[in-house]
């Protein structure tokens, strides 16, 4: 028999931790409270931070896409 053993909390097929894996969720869910309450600093800054981050920029474009498609 094999045991396994946790040593942190990285993901055994990427290597990030779990904060990672849910990074972009939590910034496409900040990005929708932005939409809803009308925060536009809020909505620049995401923007600003997806320059510099092809992840969350194609996140972002894929929840306006969605959103239009309502």
């Amino acid at each position: 028999m094999v045991k396994f053993t946790v040593t942190d909390r990285r993901s055994m097929t990427t290597g990030k931790t779990m904060n990672d894996v849910y990074r972009i969720d939590r910034l496409c869910l900040r990005y929708l409270d932005a939409i809803e309450s009308g925060n536009l600093d809020v909505m620049a800054e995401l923007w600003s931070m997806a320059e510099q981050d092809d992840e969350l920029a194609n996140a972002l474009g894929e929840l306006l896409d969605g959103l239009a498609n309502e």
